[in-house]
């Protein structure tokens, strides 16, 4: 199972290739750029994988309306959103601005049987770290739960998401 919070961007394992080249270019040269591009979707096929993990992303409202690469990249990204949230092991739901919630950063918890889980916190500049220590990665767990606690259901989530596209 693969937990994700995202409160800046449509988190990595979702982005349209357009919306990732946007996401990605601050700062990086063409050809550095197109392999990042490459490497951010090429771990994307998970998604697809014979026995995918379920994906749960809880997704703040702001990223729907954030436009990395300008209006046909967003709608493109809206669309590709909404096709994976129809998918039987990705939720997607939505955090609305009024959640009163904002943690310091994102993160993704990694879940596999017999193991313990591990958390990748994200940081400027695309890099992050991977934390092991059993408290934290507890104490991000319940973070998790907290923030999905206040998250739109998948249906209000869909529902958001198609409002967002319609308003572009």
């Amino acid at each position: 199972m693969i937990k994700v919070y995202e409160n800046f961007v449509i988190t990595g394992l979702f982005q349209a290739p357009d919306y990732a080249r946007a996401v990605l270019k601050a700062g990086q040269q063409p050809n550095k750029l197109e392999s990042l591009v490459t490497a951010r979707l090429e771990r994307q096929e998970i998604i697809n994988a014979d026995e995918p993990p379920a994906i749960f992303a809880l997704l703040d409202a702001s990223v729907l309306r954030r436009p990395f690469g300008g209006r046909e990249v967003m709608r493109a990204q809206l669309e590709h959103l909404l096709t994976l949230a129809d998918l039987p092991h990705v939720h997607i739901h939505i955090v609305p601005e009024d959640a009163e919630l904002s943690p310091e950063g994102t993160f993704t918890i990694l879940c596999s049987p017999g193991e313990p889980d591990t958390v990748y916190a994200e940081s400027a500049g695309g890099r992050g770290r991977l934390i092991d220590e059993g408290d934290y990665v507890a104490e991000l767990g319940i973070l998790f739960e907290l923030i999905r606690s206040k998250a739109l259901n998948a249906e209000e989530s869909t529902a958001a998401i198609r409002k967002a596209l319609e308003e572009l």
